[in-house]
């Protein structure tokens, strides 16, 4: 056998097991590519802050688009929106404005 197939049989075995479980099931294939490659620190910390920035992206993302909704939902229009955040981009407003 060689250490290929050693490799994904120990994942196997521990995923049957119940060794690292949840792990091996979510990241088997990342470990069995880090054991069988040549591991570099700096290039895995770059694939790390890529994907903690993806992370951050699209959580950024998803408050906008609740924040819109919820300024929407109090009655403002798209113009009144889009000028309340270019203002205040982190936060909105917490009353409706009367002034329309």
């Amino acid at each position: 056998m060689d250490n290929e197939e050693a490799l994904k049989g120990t994942i196997k075995y521990c995923i049957l097991n119940g060794i690292l479980k949840d792990f091996l099931k979510e990241h088997g294939s990342e470990v069995e590519n880090m054991l069988l490659t040549d591991y570099n620190f700096e290039d895995h910390l770059a694939v790390a802050r890529e994907e903690a920035r993806e992370d951050g992206l699209d959580e950024g993302l998803k408050k906008g688009q609740e924040q819109v909704l919820n300024l929407m939902e109090q009655g403002y229009s798209p113009a009144q929106i889009k000028v309340m955040l270019s203002r205040t981009p982190s936060k909105s407003p917490s009353k409706k404005n009367t002034a329309r």
